[in-house]
């Protein structure tokens, strides 16, 4: 039985490893091709029509002007 218990316990250790591991790597993925550049394989600028564009156009005058002081 001790045994069991055992690789049970280093069962759990391991998916609590690749469960931070993997999150981290996902995360770490999702924030650089964000942040990235259009150009780079970035991500696409709002279009100017959507809730978000109009926000950001309200807020900094025009997305070129968020991204200069972003």
């Amino acid at each position: 039985m001790v045994l069991i218990s055992k690789n049970e316990e280093r069962i759990e250790q391991l998916a609590r490893c690749f469960k931070t591991n993997y999150c981290s790597f996902v995360n770490y993925e999702l924030f650089w091709e964000s942040l990235a550049p259009i150009s780079n394989g970035g991500g696409v600028a709002p279009s100017s029509d959507s809730e978000l564009g109009k926000a950001i156009d309200k807020s900094f005058g025009s997305f070129d002007e968020f991204v200069k002081l972003f």
